[in-house]
């Protein structure tokens, strides 16, 4: 069988006419991507929106943890109390991201909370 087994001839000229172009598109794609715009910030309004509902879940979860005290019911205040922990955690996040989005100004939390009152049971 005849089956040449010569490589073929690679010159220094061949191999640098061959990498021109991959070094030009690398550089076109690298000043491209290097000058993109920033990605716009987060809503504001809706990172807000979303911190106050966390930090109302959060009080109403611990809130509905106590009224249920009982030694009956551990498991459900075991898991209203890790809720409350949750979406405090959460709401802590959110006010980081927006102090970080409003150079500094911490979101304004409301003190007041809601007050329920429970009928005796007959």
């Amino acid at each position: 069988m005849g089956v040449p087994s010569a490589l073929p001839q690679l010159s220094r000229r061949r191999l640098l006419i061959g990498a021109l172009p991959a070094t030009l598109a690398l550089g076109v794609l690298g000043s491209s991507t290097a000058c993109a715009p920033e990605a716009p910030p987060a809503d504001l309004a809706d990172l807000r929106t979303q911190f106050d509902r966390a930090r109302s879940d959060s009080t109403l979860a611990g809130d509905a943890a106590t009224a249920l005290a009982g030694p009956s019911r551990q498991a459900l205040v075991a898991a209203l109390t890790a809720i409350a922990a949750e979406r405090s955690a959460h709401g802590d996040a959110l006010a980081a991201e927006i102090t970080r989005l409003t150079d500094g100004q911490a979101p304004a939390t409301d003190t007041t909370t809601p007050t329920t009152s429970t009928a005796p049971a007959a």
